[in-house]
């Protein structure tokens, strides 16, 4: 039986490349459990800086389209060249290439030919190309150094928390070396600028395993017009210092930050170990970050192995940006995620709905979160909350903001146990928060709110969501203090889309008050999600009118559960069980409406 996926593509191709593709392709040798086919490829006589090429048929071609390869020592000599030596010109399946598979390698030979080897040449687009993917190409020139029978121990793991640096900035890190370590070798280091601290850090996001020890970073801006390529990288201590001096008009220095760290030079470019100085490099991690626009590259400052020769080690080392702009937003749109790291928000209920508008929020940017709920997470919770079998018997409130905490960076988030009103009694107080959040889906919470909004929480926003039985609706009033919701709660009269009162479907349990609605987590996390957006946009945005959005399934659904329900006239009539309607309406509107 054949290995390839499909035998006829393949075999066209190859009676081209044995046929009239000979005079500059001949096929290798095969291994018995190879899966692929291989063609040398003479090019030396094209004028190419590459003589020859490798050709590779995979088993699944041409779904996934022939390889190209060159002498891998050509990776990061030539742009699109991978550590092995693949060439990575982003060669796409074409459905024609099923009928013309001959047709798919000759055009892959000829982008490698056009775009990589004929352009190659020019000293101006290789660099030019190279700066284009400088990360991917860092990241291969720092696995190459550490690969290297020179090369020097270095973290594993470097984690940046970063915040905005103009010239020069000095940060602090936090490293641990797992014990028993024999080399002493940092697992994992936490690096730091501004007012975070990197021991904090680590332990709030779980990285402060194994012995801690303490650091420091320098940062450092180079100027975004610099082209950062295997041409211009730093490759010695060196070279480092001269690139730092001059991207800061001979402001600062290496040398001279490490002489403050423990060392002395006996020239501006000649740092070297002070005799009897009890404090040496090698005993703390120094680090130097140089940033280039939003991405960050390291130098592990070490001492010379050699120990006549007096100049330290500058080893690459991959650095991972984990600082809120960068792992919540990728800094796009930072101005709205800088204006939401200053919102703070009061959540009253972590239930399945409340759970997932939280880690919305979160995740959103929001700053400051306030999270109360009185209940305690059951298993039967699992099936539609966030928590999972682990939090059971924990408090809902206290367990999601620890999750929270722990998962997603830049948000203060504290989790209270009690009931809401009584919470609110105690703690808010006229604009504590900028909004208010009532999930809990109870009447007696929208009732209290509705009495004491004025006194306790001010003229800001307030928000209650809501899911009706198996999240037929999902409804999200926001309002206004001018217009607030009122203290006779027409949840049900006016704001749900059906009367449930002549069906039974709540499942009741053997205990007092207990039961519940049936509905999935795709149900609610449709219903989150729905509600997330309307929330972020009242915090982004503002409210000018109290206004009740809502999420209504079509008839079909209401039909499809097999009870009688008496739905309002918004109910669309049109579409599947699964079909719905978004509706926004003026809270005035509803409240009129008969």
């Amino acid at each position: 039986m054949s290995v390839f996926r499909f035998p006829d593509a393949v075999h066209a191709v190859e009676s081209w490349l044995d046929g009239p593709a000979s005079s500059f392709a001949t096929k290798l040798k095969r291994s018995s459990t190879s899966k692929t086919l291989e063609w040398e490829l003479e090019l030396h006589e094209q004028g190419y800086p590459v003589e020859r090429a490798r050709l590779r048929i995979g088993a699944l071609f041409p779904a996934v389209p022939c390889e190209l390869y060159v002498a891998a020592e050509l990776c990061l000599q030539l742009p699109h060249v991978e550590e092995d030596g693949r060439v990575c010109l982003d060669e796409e399946c074409q459905p024609v290439d099923f009928e013309q598979p001959v047709a798919a390698v000759i055009r892959a030979i000829s982008r490698f030919k056009t775009e990589l080897l004929q352009r190659s040449s020019n000293v101006e687009w290789r660099e030019k190309e190279l700066h284009s993917e400088r990360l991917s190409y860092w990241n291969r020139f720092c696995d190459q150094r550490q690969k290297s029978p020179r090369g020097r121990p270095r973290p594993r793991t470097t984690l940046v928390s970063m915040a905005e640096v103009d010239g020069w900035a000095e940060g602090e890190i936090a490293a641990f070396i797992p014990k028993g370590s024999r080399d002493r070798r940092i697992q994992t280091q936490v690096v730091t600028l501004g007012s975070a601290d990197p021991v904090e850090l680590a332990n709030q996001h779980g990285f402060s395993s194994g012995t801690l020890v303490k650091g420091s970073a320098v940062f450092v801006r180079v100027p975004e017009e610099f082209r950062w390529s295997p041409l211009t990288w730093p490759q010695s201590f060196l070279a480092l210092e001269q690139l730092v001096r001059a991207v800061t008009a001979s402001q600062h220095s290496i040398a001279e930050w490490l002489s403050d760290k423990g060392w002395v030079a006996d020239s501006e470019d000649t740092p070297k170990r002070s005799k009897g100085e009890k404090i040496a490099v090698g005993t703390r991690p120094l680090l130097v970050v140089l940033c280039h626009g939003n991405e960050l590259y390291g130098y592990q400052i070490a001492p010379s192995v050699v120990s006549l020769v007096t100049l330290p080690h500058a080893a690459p080392i991959k650095l991972m940006r984990v600082d809120p702009t960068w792992s919540l937003t990728r800094d796009y749109s930072t101005s709205t995620f800088n204006k939401r790291q200053g919102k703070r928000v009061l959540v009253l209920g972590t239930g399945s709905l409340g759970s997932s508008v939280i880690d919305v929020l979160a995740r959103a940017g929001i700053g400051t979160i306030d999270i109360v709920d009185s209940q305690v997470f059951g298993p039967e919770n699992v099936s539609r909350h966030l928590l999972g079998i682990s939090s059971i018997l924990k408090g809902k409130a206290v367990a999601m903001a620890a999750r929270i905490k722990k998962e997603i960076p830049g948000v203060e988030v504290r989790g209270y146990p009690g009931d809401a009103r009584a919470w609110c009694a105690e703690n808010c107080t006229p604009n504590k928060y900028d909004l208010v959040i009532d999930v809990t889906a109870e009447s007696s919470v929208r009732i209290f709110l509705a009495h004491v909004r004025t006194a306790l929480l001010g003229d800001i926003p307030v928000i209650h969501a809501w899911v009706e039985p198996h999240c037929a609706a999902t409804h999200v009033v926001a309002t206004v203090a001018s217009e607030p919701w009122p203290a006779s709660d027409p949840a049900g009269t006016r704001v749900n889309v059906a009367d449930y009162s002549a069906a039974q479907m709540r499942i009741n349990l053997p205990a007092c008050s207990e039961g519940f609605h049936p509905y999935g987590s795709a149900d609610i996390l449709q219903a989150a999600g729905f509600s997330a957006e309307r929330i972020l946009d009242v915090l982004d945005n503002g409210l000018a009118k109290s206004t009740v959005w809502s999420l209504v399934r079509s008839q079909a659904f209401f039909d499809s559960l097999g009870v009688p329900i008496t739905t309002k006239a918004i109910v669309p009539s049109q579409g599947g069980p699964r079909g719905g309607v978004m509706l926004t309406r003026l809270l005035t509107d509803v409240l009129q409406d008969v």
